[in-house]
């Protein structure tokens, strides 16, 4: 490891300091393959999957503005979407299973927009497809998903992104909407975490509406806006709603119920959960359906922004947790003093300038590391890991007064589109060292 001081650099590290740990930093240069659905000359394929079948691992594979199919992903490519809108769009689910431990795979400026299944009215018939938009299940390898979004279709049962049995999965600037019920059907949880580690940066986690009954059934449940049982998860810069529980009525019916809201960020069989943030950033539960009826209704009860079941614990600091529920045997705590956060701005391509924004408690001194790859090493608190590989460190000072320090640099033009950084800021005081989350770099392609 290489350690740059930056003396006299108080709030802002050198360009030319990060363009010498850029430059120096080695990149597998793999075979670039070229997607688009309208073909054309210097086009590969018009899909994505027979470019999947067709590259070896270290690949990349830049998908054009578009529609295309769902695809499966077994190896460590990366999948890159063109544009800043998230115009490459993937109609169908996107399964990434038994990457190895040796690789890693990125998906990253996709939008992911799969049918579901639902009842067509005007023919009386069912429509069906995958509710599922992404199943992410039984990887060694770190799992990349960078600026994915997912929209709101209407759909039932499971989760809209499912992540089971996972080493390493990584959400970092994803919006992801839970399906909304079209019946008294439950809402979908946003993201399902089991058995897996995983880190939420700089995202938007929502569940989805529970679907209204008015023939007298109860209301669907809202679902969760991040669900996870036997895990350990970092949530930092980012905010999960509940859904809405759905209402219900019957003018002819005594007894009517609405449905329950759904959770903000729900933590079952011993999960462990770092939480940090600012107070914009939300756990928020969604509100009970209203019930009525012309005797007995009752209206469904709201979530909890964060509830603790089965021996869970979760430490917080930061962001603001509208209720919460700690059931026995759990445990969730305010971080005193609170943990540091870090954040990123700018449009990530080659010759654009960034902003990394660092909170903490002033005066403590903060060392940046930066890594090609992504790590889960134990660190000083549990759930708190070194997340990135320390190739490059560059010593930033203390935390000034106002408790953010902030340092700007200009990625080099020279960088290839796929190329993947991560970095993760270190403070230290008497009381030892902390972590904050990591971030993942995946350098985009824009016209």
């Amino acid at each position: 490891m290489r350690t740059f001081k930056t003396d006299g650099f108080p709030l802002r590290a050198s360009l030319t300091l990060f363009a010498l740990v850029l430059s120096t930093t080695s990149a597998a240069a793999g075979q670039t393959w070229w997607v688009d659905d309208d073909g054309g000359t210097g086009i590969d394929f018009t899909q994505i999957q027979p470019a999947i079948d067709a590259a070896q691992s270290g690949d990349l594979i830049v998908v054009h503005a578009g529609s295309y199919r769902g695809f499966s992903l077994q190896k460590g490519l990366t999948i890159l979407g063109t544009g800043a809108g998230n115009t490459s769009v993937v109609r169908g689910t996107v399964m990434v299973t038994g990457v190895p431990g040796f690789e890693r795979a990125v998906l990253s400026g996709l939008s992911l927009r799969p049918m579901v299944e639902y009842f067509d009215v005007d023919n009386q018939q069912n429509v069906l497809a995958s509710p599922l938009a992404l199943g992410v299940d039984s990887n060694l390898g770190p799992v990349i998903l960078d600026n994915l979004e997912f929209d709101n279709p209407l759909g039932e049962l499971g989760p809209r992104v499912s992540i089971n049995e996972c080493a390493d999965a990584r959400l970092y600037q994803c919006v992801v909407k839970g399906y909304g019920s079209f019946s008294f059907a439950n809402g979908m949880d946003g993201v399902q975490v089991v058995n897996s580690h995983v880190e939420v940066v700089d995202s938007y986690l929502r569940g989805g509406d529970g679907g209204a009954d008015w023939y007298g059934g109860p209301g669907g449940l809202g679902g969760d806006g991040l669900d996870a049982s036997n895990s350990i998860v970092s949530v930092h810069r980012s905010t999960c709603l509940g859904g809405d529980g759905g209402d219900a009525g019957d003018d002819n019916t005594a007894v009517v119920i609405g449905g329950d809201g759904g959770h903000g960020l729900r933590l079952d069989g011993g999960s462990v959960a770092l939480i940090g943030g600012i107070p914009s950033d939300r756990l928020e539960p969604g509100p009970g359906g209203i019930a009525t009826c012309w005797l007995s209704c009752t209206d469904g009860a709201p979530g909890f922004g964060l509830l603790l079941l089965g021996a869970s614990v979760a430490r917080h600091s930061g962001v603001t947790i509208v209720s919460e529920s700690v059931t026995p045997g759990s445990v969730a705590s305010p971080a005193v003093p609170a943990d540091p956060t870090l954040h990123r701005t700018g449009l990530l391509k080659a010759g654009d300038v960034q902003t990394f924004s660092i909170t903490g408690p002033p005066g403590e001194a903060v060392t940046f590391h930066f890594g090609r790859k992504a790590v889960v090493l134990p660190g000083p608190l549990p759930g708190m890991d070194n997340l990135v590989t320390h190739d490059r460190s560059i010593q930033l000072g203390p935390i000034p007064p106002t408790g953010e320090l902030q340092f700007n640099f200009t990625i080099p033009t020279g960088l290839p589109a796929g190329f993947t950084l991560f970095a993760q800021a270190e403070i230290t005081s008497a009381s030892g060292p902390r972590l904050t989350s990591s971030l993942p770099l995946v350098v985009r392609l824009f016209p």
